[in-house]
């Protein structure tokens, strides 16, 4: 992956007060006298390298940072005067042995082309720490103390002065001879005899003690488990619940008696109000029929007397008067006659209206006398049984209307019961069974119970934690009285052995001395501090002599391959990634070639002397060095260039060759970062960056 510097940002750096500058592939920054150039130049080296005090620069001002692209995946890394990582500490988490002035590859400040201040801008010293591995083998070096320089292998040992290194491991074969010889009187005198046989005894007895705790702890861990399980069990059988449940049943059983006790109601009600709407009916034609009975019958003959006499005078006050001409008592006689014969006609309607009242009547006493088996004795007698029925009947319609209410009570009822009941016993049941399984639970409940408590006893009892529990079956089934009695007999041979043990105090207290602790610890724990004791001597003696053997093998790989150094710097300066570079920035140059102290450089036809060359042509040389050494060393093809007016003493047609070149190395993916305050130079570099499109930043400070 390429690296490129991706932004530079800065602010109060000397004439710049602020400044983001983000960077293409190919940028040039042209800024005058006084204008920031250089204390811009010389921020970006702060920022970026370790070294930067070797370059001479100016005390700092300002603060900023530049953004670097490609050394991680992903986002840039910042970098800062201040950041304590710089360039070369990323690039050496994957490589070793970068020259301390790596940083002057990358840079050229103020027109300095030159790698080191000799003929020819590079020498030999240079050479080697770019291409041989001399910063590496120093590095290496530098870590093998001056004790083991002297140091020699020879029949199996080390030989030299005995210092330092040397010194310590000889220091740690003595402690390893002294402790030898106290476990030899150990295996002597404590281990064997009388004690030995009760060691041997109390092993066998602690073998079977523990097969027997590995069966208490087993049984605990099954009847746990049994425990585990009759709990999970129990818990799926919630004791509130049924009691719930039973309640609801006992409340549905209830209104569903009360329920069947008003049907009884209402259909007694029903049967003792079932004339209510006939005797509602018969008492309004009862009512009726005694108000026609209020209009007495015509008298015929005073109505007919009376139309005689109207009639009488009618015709006597006519028979005076001409033909043709009525006088007004004749007419008021005649209106009397017709009015007579009117009002008998409308009583004798009224009378035949009376037959049917009278025939409904008498049919109505007769209905009433079949329905209540008694004489009809008049209005009074059906106000007074009608109220009765009345009653009845209201009673009988608050009934039907509390059924259908309590109807709806229980069927819901009896859904949520259902519900219920399959929630408790898993399965739908049968509303007669309801009961029934209610019981069983409650009694399996109970079951549970019981035997959560017995678990619970015997975990109890056995006394073992959680974290002791033993999943695999031993090979021993467990036993109190086994248990408690190897127990016994153990802390009875503990005790004898113990008193063996005391007669030993010379030699524990030898142990005591080396092992720095107190004299009352207990054998068996001292004995192991010892054997601790000589593991850590042995590992760090052995750890001591392969240092000292590996650092000699180092010294003397070192000074081998200081032999082979002129072979590298000729096979660096013949690899792909110096000549192509060469070949590319020059157009001339194939090959370069060590003469002594002296490089030189080779076209088609002849080899010159670095030093030889005209100045233009050395600054062709030099950079192309510095990307060829730069690909060397980081194993990469591709970075940035920062070049502070380096082509500034060149005359005018190499300046242009220069540049040239610089932009091919832009297209072949480098990153060139070019600062000049030239105006020949920034329309050099301006005519060729207006080539690279939007990959050509131009800033003018």
């Amino acid at each position: 992956m390429p690296v490129f510097i991706q932004e530079i940002n800065v602010q109060n750096l000397g004439p710049l007060r602020q400044l983001s500058l983000p960077l293409k592939k190919f940028n040039l920054i042209y800024g005058r006298n006084e204008q920031g150039k250089t204390h811009l130049v010389e921020f970006v080296i702060r920022a970026l390298f370790r070294n930067a005090k070797e370059w001479g620069l100016r005390p700092q001002q300002g603060g900023g940072k530049v953004l670097v692209a490609g050394l991680r995946n992903g986002q840039p890394t910042e970098f800062s005067a201040l950041s304590p990582k710089k360039l070369e500490d990323f690039w050496e988490e994957g490589s070793v042995g970068l020259p301390p002035d790596f940083s002057k590859l990358l840079v050229v400040k103020g027109a300095q082309v030159e790698l080191a201040n000799t003929a020819g801008g590079v020498d030999k010293t240079i050479l080697k720490r770019i291409l041989s591995s001399r910063e590496l083998l120093d590095k290496i070096e530098k870590k093998i103390s001056s004790s083991i320089q002297k140091c020699e292998l020879a029949n199996g040992d080390i030989l030299g002065p005995n210092t330092g290194e040397r010194k310590k491991r000889n220091e740690l074969r003595e402690e390893l001879a002294k402790i030898d010889e106290l476990f030899g009187a150990i295996d002597k005198s404590f281990s064997g005899g009388r004690r030995q046989a009760l060691l041997d005894e109390l092993e066998t007895l602690q073998r079977q003690r523990d097969a027997q705790m590995r069966a208490k702890q087993f049984l605990a861990f099954q009847t746990n488990a049994e425990l585990q399980r009759l709990r999970e069990e129990r818990r799926r059988i919630p004791s509130e619940k049924i009691q719930e449940v039973r309640g609801e049943l006992n409340l549905l059983r209830q209104k569903t008696a009360e329920y069947r006790a008003k049907q009884d109601a209402l259909r007694e009600a029903e049967t003792r109000s079932q004339h209510y709407p006939w005797l509602k009916s018969a008492r309004d034609v009862y009512r009726q029929a005694l108000d026609s009975d209020a209009a007495p019958a015509p008298h015929g003959l005073a109505i007919v007397s009376a139309a005689l006499i109207v009639l009488a005078a009618a015709l006597t006050f006519l028979l005076p008067a001409q033909a043709g001409d009525f006088s007004i008592l004749t007419a008021a006689a005649l209106a009397g006659a017709l009015a007579c014969g009117g009002f008998y006609v409308h009583k004798l309607r009224r009378a035949a209206q009376r037959v049917p009242e009278s025939l409904e009547l008498t049919n109505l006493q007769q209905e009433f006398k079949n329905r209540f088996g008694r004489e009809l004795a008049g209005l009074p007698a059906i106000l007074e049984l009608l109220q009765t029925l009345e009653e009845d009947y209201n009673h009988a319609r608050l009934l039907k209307k509390q059924l259908a209410e309590e109807y709806n009570f229980i069927k819901s009822g009896q859904r949520k019961l259902d519900e219920q009941m399959a929630v408790l016993t898993g399965e739908k049941k049968d509303p007669k069974t309801w009961e029934e399984a209610l019981r069983l639970l409650e009694n399996h409940a109970q079951k549970l119970d019981t035997q959560i408590h017995e678990k619970d006893k015997l975990l109890a009892r056995l006394s073992v934690d959680a974290s002791d529990f033993l999943a695999e079956r031993p090979e021993v089934e467990y036993s109190k009285q086994r248990l408690e009695a190897l127990e016994e007999t153990c802390r009875r041979l503990q005790a004898e052995i113990a008193a063996e043990t005391r007669k030993l105090e010379s030699l524990k207290q030898r142990i005591c001395d080396v092992t720095r602790e107190d004299i009352a610890a207990d054998w068996e724990a001292l004995i192991e501090k010892l054997r601790q004791k000589r593991e850590h001597i042995a590992e760090e003696y052995k750890q001591k002599t392969a240092e000292i053997v590996g650092k000699i093998a180092v010294r003397e790989v070192i000074a081998e391959l200081r032999k082979t150094e002129d072979s590298k710097i000729l096979a660096g300066l013949k690899s792909p990634e110096v000549e192509t570079p060469l070949q590319q920035v020059t157009g001339r140059y194939r090959s370069l070639a060590l003469d002594g102290d002296k490089l030189m450089v080779s076209d088609p036809f002849n080899t010159f002397s670095l030093s030889e060359l005209s100045s233009g042509a050395q600054e062709q040389v030099l950079l192309a060095l510095r990307i060829g050494f730069c690909a060397r060393l980081m194993g990469r093809d591709r970075l940035f260039l920062i070049l502070d007016d380096a082509f500034q003493y060149s005359d005018w047609q190499r300046r242009k060759l220069l540049v040239e070149k610089v932009a091919s190395l832009a297209r072949d993916g480098w990153q060139i970062i070019y600062f000049t305050m030239d105006d020949n130079l920034r329309e050099l570099f301006d005519a060729a960056g207006k080539n690279f499109g939007e990959e050509y930043k131009f800033v003018e400070l």
